[in-house]
């Protein structure tokens, strides 16, 4: 009587989940093993559905292309029956890490006409329907309207940059006060953060710090500015500058000319090395002027510098 049962019960199950081959990736090169992690993720979202994922030949046939656009990875997936498309569902990842819920929603919104009332992906499906009708969500923008495009903004990438290099450093050139131009080679550090508004925009803080020992000078120059980036490939060359406050102190010079502060300036330009990386490589070359005092400009600290830094 048991094996009878069992076998009616066996009998119900098949006689609603099918059979749904995954075909192999296109697109997802990005690393050594990421076709086979992609299939495995595809495997997954296939059973989550309530279906059966199957390697060999079956009427139902799920394909999965990943694309890049800009810094995002859209996954885009087709439900094909009988050699015809009859279902398809697309999800943009933000990150690398966010991969596996892209590849599960668009493998479920493919096979929507196949997923099974008490499977994790119907539930899924009824528990999101059930919030929103309990949450009512309005996106305010200027004009009022809650469907205008200014409402839906891009996600910032924000990098923190430490970097260390050489600098080349001189003082300011003045016929009664100081004649004769001095230079020192100093240690330059650099401090900033970017923000990658666009995929080839940034808004950068800079702090471009550079010390000398043989005969004393210390410069500290805060820059506001930004940086094109000329490529969205992992090595993109780019340009920037920036505006802001100058502190510097010059054993060179005598008495109360040996402290300025006051406005700045400066130019940058590098080679970002694995941009599409949380970690980047940045090798930059800048350079940047201080003048001493905020009313008088003939007196003008400047330094060029070349570091290496990471940016994470």
């Amino acid at each position: 009587m048991k094996k009878i049962v069992v076998a009616f019960l066996f009998f119900v199950v098949s006689a609603f989940a099918v059979d749904v081959q995954v075909l192999d990736p296109t697109g997802a090169e990005f690393a050594p093993d990421a076709p086979n992690m992609v299939s495995s993720l595809v495997r997954v979202a296939v059973t989550q559905t309530g279906n059966t994922a199957v390697t060999d030949n079956a009427e139902i046939q799920i394909r999965t292309t990943l694309m890049t656009m800009g810094n995002s990875i859209v996954v885009a997936c087709e439900q094909i029956n009988n050699g015809k498309v009859v279902g398809s569902g697309n999800e943009k990842a933000l990150a690398i890490d966010n991969l596996d819920v892209a590849i599960n929603k668009a493998v479920i919104a493919a096979l929507a006409n196949l997923v099974q009332e008490d499977s994790p992906a119907a539930q899924a499906a009824a528990n999101a329907q059930n919030e929103a009708q309990e949450v009512d969500v309005v996106i305010s923008t200027a004009d009022g309207d809650a469907n205008d495009n200014f409402g839906h903004k891009r996600p910032t990438r924000n990098y923190k940059s430490y970097g260390i290099g050489a600098a080349f450093w001189h003082n300011w050139k003045d016929k009664d006060d100081n004649p004769n131009r001095d230079w020192e080679l100093a240690v330059a550090l650099h401090v900033g953060r970017i923000y990658e508004a666009t995929p080839y925009g940034a808004m950068t803080l800079n702090n471009n710090f550079n010390i000398s020992f043989s005969d004393f000078e210390l410069q500290d120059v805060l820059l506001i500015g930004g940086r094109y980036m000329f490529s969205q490939g992992a090595v993109t060359p780019y340009v920037g500058g920036g505006f802001g406050l100058g502190l510097q102190f010059d054993w060179h010079l005598d008495g109360g000319d040996k402290y300025g502060i006051g406005l700045a300036t400066g130019l940058e330009t590098g080679i970002i090395c694995f941009r599409n990386s949380e970690r980047q490589l940045e090798i930059g070359a800048t350079y940047h002027v201080m003048w001493d005092g905020f009313d008088d400009f003939d007196r003008r600290f400047g330094a060029g510098s070349l570091y290496i830094a990471l940016n994470y």
